[in-house]
């Protein structure tokens, strides 16, 4: 959450940054907080007082937390890191294909948090301009899938939301179509969500199978039309080993059912 605040410049007033590149001294004044004049916007006179960490709040119902990103009714995003863009040419140098992983945008407004009664959903298109340029660069460096983290699925959601998932992801579909989006979720079912979730112009959608199973036998029967399926079947909360013969049990008659026989 904190890379994709400082992706889109969602940097709060007072952390030493107004425009360009955000820096790694700002960053880390939102991570850590900064003593009076050590926030690092080049004039010792700013911050007489410092400035405190973002706020930090649990991720979902895990025992991690998150950096909750502030937001106004007045918010401009621009693209102020190329952290993502640079990790991709890395790794592609050193010959590595990688995936691109990003918090989905829905999920970002959503989870971030923003003056009483400001409705952060009203943000979208503003933000969006940031992801599409951001996707754009991806496949301009050679990236032919993007994986879009969109857990705000696996709970109820409001018309609303609803309404900013289908906005999102038809302006990244209208935007970039040669891309393909992997659209993820997790921590639940996504149960009412998953028509939601298939109708959305992606090439492909995650389910957790180990905490949502039960979508699996609605998404092999809806998800037609060569969107491709991504299984979550390793247990990252427990501590044993994963029995992956269990594993495979489970995830052939699926690759049966869809004509593959390899995973």
């Amino acid at each position: 959450m904190l890379d994709t605040a400082v992706m889109v410049g969602a940097v709060p007033e007072g952390y030493g940054w107004s425009d360009g590149m955000v820096s790694l001294d700002t960053y880390f004044a939102m991570a850590r907080g900064a003593d009076a004049g050590a926030c690092g916007c080049g004039n010792p006179s700013h911050h007489a007082a410092g400035v405190p960490a973002l706020e930090m709040t649990k991720w979902f119902d895990t025992n991690y937390h998150y950096l909750v990103p502030e937001l106004g009714p007045n918010q401009r995003f621009v693209l102020a890191s190329m952290k993502p863009i640079d990790e991709f040419r890395q790794a592609k140098a050193l010959g590595i294909r990688t995936r691109p992983v990003l918090v989905g945008p829905v999920t970002f407004l959503k989870l971030a948090k923003g003056g009483v009664g400001f409705d952060r959903l009203k943000l979208i298109d503003r933000l969006m301009s940031v992801y599409i340029d951001v996707l754009k660069r991806l496949v301009a460096n050679g990236a032919d899938w993007v994986q879009m983290d969109e857990p705000i699925l696996a709970t109820d959601l409001d018309e609303a939301t609803r309404a900013a998932l289908n906005t999102a992801y038809g302006l990244i579909a209208s935007a970039v179509p040669t891309l393909k989006i992997m659209l993820t979720s997790y921590f639940a079912p996504l149960a009412d969500n998953l028509n939601l979730a298939i109708s959305l112009p992606t090439a492909g959608l995650h389910l957790d199978l180990v905490r949502g199973r039960t979508d699996l036998s609605s998404a092999l029967t809806r998800a037609a039309g060569g969107k491709v399926l991504s299984l979550g079947v390793i247990d990252g909360r427990n501590i044993w080993r994963t029995d992956l013969d269990a594993c495979l049990d489970l995830v052939q008659p699926i690759l049966a059912r869809r004509g593959l026989d390899h995973i």
